[in-house]
């Protein structure tokens, strides 16, 4: 609760986790994937022997505001959107179906142990989630520099239904990086590798 989430203090907590294990291991040189929140890898760009970036409906490039955006502003603020009000198994069902195209099958029991782990939660996620966004879900961190600068090759993939962050972002990143190349998927939304599992690991062998 007392760690402060920004973007830039996650990347530095992490950078240091990679260096010690890259240490250990003897690893002079590896690709690095990052999905939503996890787009702060772009802030490791050149502090790590990094040789490719993937890039997942990354957080961080503000272009047109999504459609959880425009209905956090709606009501007031994001407390009560789904997926930060995880307080029982509607509201969790909600947004599963907000963040999945097709959501996947999940029996009641598991529901119920998922409930259990979430619920004490819900307030350590919305601490988490302000160090981020503001009340109307903007992005406190413009990304736009650092991933102008990237050097490495970069796969960029985004779900076309993304309900968090618009696909446009997707298109945005693609002019940014000079060496990349942008998969977009139909018929998925913030999370393509539950939605598009075997696609995506197709395209990400294929790019490495």
């Amino acid at each position: 609760m007392n760690f402060e989430y920004t973007l830039t203090n996650q990347a530095n907590f992490l950078q240091k986790v990679i260096k010690k294990l890259i240490d250990k291991k003897g690893i002079k040189i590896f690709s690095l994937a990052g999905h939503s929140m996890g787009g702060l890898i772009v802030l490791l760009r050149d502090k790590l022997p990094i040789e490719k970036l993937i890039l997942i409906d990354i957080l961080g490039v503000h272009v047109k505001l999504s459609k959880q955006q425009l209905q956090a502003q709606k009501i007031g603020g994001v407390e009560k959107l789904s997926f930060l009000n995880l307080t029982d198994k509607k509201q969790f069902k909600k947004a599963m179906k907000e963040s999945m195209y097709k959501p996947l099958y999940m029996p009641n029991f598991m529901l119920e142990h998922i409930m259990e782990i979430k619920v004490p939660l819900v307030e350590f996620e919305r601490k988490k989630f302000h160090y981020i966004a503001d009340k109307n879900m903007f992005h406190k961190d413009n990304l736009e520099e650092e991933i102008k600068n990237i050097k490495q090759a970069t796969l960029i993939v985004w779900g076309k239904g993304d309900l968090a962050v618009d696909v446009a972002s997707a298109y945005k990143i693609n002019e940014l990086i000079e060496n990349s190349t942008l998969k977009v998927y139909e018929e998925c939304r913030h999370y393509p590798q539950l939605d598009k599992p075997k696609q995506l690991a197709k395209d990400i062998i294929k790019f490495l």
